[in-house]
């Protein structure tokens, strides 16, 4: 087994464990963020990764269309963990949020409804450094995204492209991961009702 595809499986493990756990948090976290993980459709994002498996597997003969959804399906993941990580943040996000003007006033733009480059632009300083390796990455997977708006022309790349695009996603996932507030240890029942349950992490 490559180191490549450890990192793809440890991916999907801390993926699967985020699910688990973090539909889990009443009474752990700020009524605020329980309101906002209570919303949120955290089965889709274990539905989303695990469709990554399909695009990886036809890389010897990905159609063009084919492609397009790829990258589609993995701008779309990496846009949800940059959201979910201000929405487990929420208390810190009002503290400075991104607002727009409506009516004169200014009003609070929810994590949830932050749209990529916002999202993108938001976490500068926060998450990466402008013009840094992860915000070039993060960049170009939103650039490659918006291919699938048919009337602009855009760069999408090689199936090849793409599989590294997922091999730098695992890194991306193992560091947001990481990022987010530990609730393991506040937790008495870790299997939760995702289907794949809790995993303790591969030790590879």
């Amino acid at each position: 087994m490559s180191m490549e595809i450890q990192d793809y499986q440890k991916m999907k493990v801390l993926t699967n464990n985020f699910i688990v756990l973090w539909q889990h948090i009443d009474g752990i976290a700020p009524p605020s963020v329980e309101e906002k993980f209570a919303k949120a459709m955290l089965k889709w994002l274990g539905c989303l990764t695990d469709t990554l498996d399909l695009w990886i597997n036809k890389v010897d003969n990905m159609t063009e269309g084919e492609l397009i959804l790829a990258r589609v399906n993995l701008g779309a993941l990496v846009e949800c963990w940059l959201k979910m990580f201000y929405c487990a943040y929420y208390e810190d996000y009002l503290k400075e949020p991104l607002q727009k003007k409506k009516k004169g006033k200014n009003i609070v733009v929810e994590p949830e409804k932050l749209s990529f480059e916002q999202l993108k632009q938001f976490g500068i300083d926060k998450l990466y450094k402008k013009n840094s390796d992860r915000y070039n990455w993060i960049n170009s997977v939103q650039d490659k995204r918006n291919a699938v708006h048919l009337l602009k022309y855009r760069e999408i790349g090689t199936p090849t492209l793409f599989v590294n695009d997922v091999i730098e996603y695992c890194t991306f996932v193992n560091d947001m991961y990481s990022s987010f507030p530990s609730i393991e240890d506040c937790i008495d029942n870790c299997d939760g009702t995702y289907p794949y349950g809790y995993q303790p992490l591969p030790i590879f």
